[in-house]
């Protein structure tokens, strides 16, 4: 792999998209909600630019603790993927803002 190396922003970006997959795959829902927690884990919110995503962040991590993974609901995984959705899209974003 060439190029400068992956900012810690960029790196919750890719964990965000990794969750987003795994949760949007057809296997067995306390599979997926068990397979999230540890990337999920491995970021934190202290690289996150703003107060906004940091907030995000935090209600994410609160709805995925919340969600008992052999007793949680479809919708219950769903409103935690459009979470993580908007979580990644904001990170993107501001990438994108500091790139330009």
């Amino acid at each position: 792999m060439s190029g400068r190396p992956r900012s810690d922003l960029e790196l919750i970006g890719d964990r965000l998209e990794q969750v987003e997959a795994i949760l949007a795959y057809e296997g067995a829902l306390h599979r997926r909600l068990i397979a999230v927690r540890s990337p999920l884990n491995l970021s934190g919110s202290a690289v996150l630019p703003t107060r906004s995503m940091r907030k995000r962040w935090t209600d994410l991590l609160e709805t995925m603790l919340r969600l008992d993974a052999k007793v949680a609901t479809p919708a219950a995984a769903a409103e935690l993927l459009r979470q993580i959705e908007g979580l990644r899209r904001a990170v993107r974003a501001h990438e994108a803002d500091i790139g330009s």
